[in-house]
């Protein structure tokens, strides 16, 4: 349920064009770092669950809702720089990526929102 809830207010996070794009990737870096935090124990079992017996339609559920949240930041991105649409990696790879990162970076604590947000800007540039 929470998953469902994130994503709703993600969603929204996402297509409020009043902020700032980076703005608003920190925002949703934010939210999942709590959301990460209070389900810390939960995260560590989802990103080993080929070895914990997880079914195909619960890891299939998470993909699929990173990739809604993928496609509403791939429409943002192209808002940011519409060349993105036929450059490699394209705007679709670099959305998925982006979702990527912001969950493993709350989830491994690797590196900073900060210094995530550079890689962003240099691979959007």
């Amino acid at each position: 349920d929470f998953w469902g809830e994130y994503e709703r207010w993600a969603q929204q996070v996402l297509s409020d064009t009043s902020m700032d794009f980076y703005d608003r990737l920190k925002l949703l870096a934010n939210e999942m770092m709590r959301f990460v935090n209070l389900f810390k124990n939960l995260f560590s079992q989802l990103f080993q669950s080929r070895d914990r017996g997880y079914s195909e339609k619960e890891r299939g559920a998470k993909d699929q809702m990173i990739k809604r949240m993928a496609s509403t930041l791939n429409q943002q991105i192209l808002i940011e720089n519409p060349a993105l649409a036929e450059e490699s990696p394209n705007s679709e790879e670099i959305a998925g990526w982006i979702m990527t990162s912001l969950m493993m970076v709350n989830h491994m604590n690797s590196m900073t929102y900060e210094q995530l947000e550079k890689f962003i800007k240099k691979v959007m540039a």
